[in-house]
């Protein structure tokens, strides 16, 4: 399903005990995750949680942006954090992963 259709009818898919977004918030505006954020939000069972994951203002991004051609949207863990809690309307936990690549956004 594409974005677009989840947005638009991905209530139709139920509820989930987890709701986890990798290789996807790099290429969506952050009007967009704000929204898939939200539908994630609505997505989730009680004492379920959601794990969205962005690249992170990582060292190697000049080489995946000049060697790889692989432009990203490319958020830290403040703003990814703070596009997750304008969707869930509460605090977030945000975090890197060991390397500092990657940042993810969670909430239950």
């Amino acid at each position: 399903m594409s974005i677009l259709g989840l947005l638009k009818n991905g209530r139709e898919l139920g509820k989930f005990d987890f709701v986890y977004a990798a290789g996807l918030l790099d290429y969506l505006d952050d009007d967009t995750v704000v929204q898939l954020a939200q539908w994630g939000r609505h997505a989730l069972k009680p004492g379920g949680t959601m794990l969205l994951a962005n690249f992170s203002q990582c060292a190697e991004r000049g080489f995946m942006e000049a060697v790889m051609q692989w432009p990203l949207i490319y958020r830290d863990a403040t703003q990814l954090s703070k596009l997750v809690t304008r969707a869930v309307e509460r605090p977030v936990d945000s975090f890197d992963d060991p390397f500092e690549i990657v940042t993810y956004a969670r909430t239950n």
